[in-house]
Parts: structure tokens; C-alpha cells; sequence
């Protein structure tokens, strides 16, 4: 494997796979906090009902760039044959 592959199959393994996941985590906890937020001011408070819709659906965005982003990466890796190996067992 040349300096490049084991440079950017490091780069995957260490910075950008488990950024991926802290970010998928903050996005699922935006989503968590939104339902909440829309659970809790179902009754009284419209304005609450109304934030909580916002952040889930902002919650939802967020996944879903976050799981294209992992589709666009492992796209790029497999178009260059770098060894994903590490990358893969990461995300299990």
C-alpha cells in the first residue's frame, strides 16, 4: 500500500469515521430532543409543538447528510482500491 492509501485509510479510520459518528449521535439527539419538545407541548403550547417539529425535522436532515456523506467516502475509497478494512470494522 503506497504513503497516500495508508495516509488517507489512517485520515478515514481516525478523523473522519468517528466524526461521521459524533455527528450522527448530535443529529439523533436533536431528533430525540424535538420529539420531546413536541410530545411535551402537545397540549397547551402550540409554539413548543412547532419547535419540536423543527428540530426533528432538522434532526432527520442531519442523518441523512450524514449517512450520504459515509455513501460519497466509501465511494471514493473503493474507486481508488484504498483498503478499507480498518474503515469497515469501525462503523460495526
Amino acid at each position: 500500500m503506497g504513503a497516500t492509501s495508508q495516509f488517507v485509510s489512517n485520515m478515514n479510520e481516525f478523523i473522519i469515521i468517528p466524526l461521521i459518528g459524533l455527528l450522527i449521535s448530535l443529529a439523533t439527539l436533536i431528533f430525540v430532543w424535538g420529539l420531546v419538545e413536541f410530545i411535551h407541548g402537545s397540549g397547551s403550547n402550540p409554539a413548543a409543538r412547532e419547535t419540536g417539529k423543527k428540530h426533528m425535522m432538522w434532526g432527520i436532515i442531519g442523518l441523512f447528510i450524514m449517512v450520504f456523506a459515509k455513501a460519497i467516502i466509501s465511494l471514493f475509497i473503493n474507486s481508488f482500491g484504498i483498503d478499507t478494512a480498518p474503515i469497515d470494522n469501525a462503523l460495526l
